[in-house]
């Protein structure tokens, strides 16, 4: 929805004449239990409503507790981490932070920013992820457990959620950044 104007919006969802005047300015992600049924479907033309065309989803009128939704984003805000790499030196959220290694590569997300952390020497454990503000949120070593501690020489985004690693020792791994869910872990010598 972002970059779409609300009356855009609006003939695009089919929406009413009378609500017209409240427009989407919100948008989250809803984390629901596997038995949870939620139908999706293509909103249809309604005469004086709307083209349709747009995907709306339908609960059957069961409950969906608090704790399924996500913390809400602003629609069409461009919020984008501000931040300065100078060698092992991070400039981020009004904080100058100084890490023992060089900031080799970034992996940036919404309100999420990792960092691979490397010098001559590769330290174990050595991708951090902080906030917005540059407080640490995780080590490496608090989502990916291995046999032993392991340097990283591998991180790239997949996508707005999920992050790639790979370790010294050939451990690949693919996890979501905000749950440190394991999606995929490929070992490879």
């Amino acid at each position: 929805m972002a970059g779409i104007k609300t009356d855009v919006c609006h003939d695009y969802m089919a929406i009413c004449e009378t609500i017209r005047s409240i427009a989407p300015t919100y948008v989250f992600e809803m984390s629901l239990s596997p038995d949870f049924v939620l139908q999706s479907s293509i909103a249809n033309t309604i005469e004086r409503w709307g083209k349709g065309g747009g995907l709306q989803f339908d609960s059957f009128d069961q409950w969906i507790p608090k704790e399924a939704f996500g913390k809400p984003r602003e629609i069409n805000k461009e919020k984008k981490m501000r931040y300065e790499i100078n060698g092992k030196i991070l400039k981020l959220g009004g904080k100058e932070i100084e890490f023992p290694y060089e900031i080799r590569k970034i992996a940036e997300f919404d309100e999420i920013i990792m960092l691979l952390l490397m010098q001559n020497e590769i330290p174990d454990n050595n991708i951090v992820a902080l906030d917005m503000s540059g407080n640490q949120l995780w080590n490496i070593a608090d989502v990916i457990q291995l046999r032993r501690p392991d340097a990283y020489v591998g991180l790239h985004k997949v996508n707005d959620r999920h992050v790639w690693v790979r370790s010294l020792s050939g451990v690949e791994t693919t996890f979501d950044v905000y749950t440190k869910e394991i999606i995929e872990k490929i070992v490879s010598r």
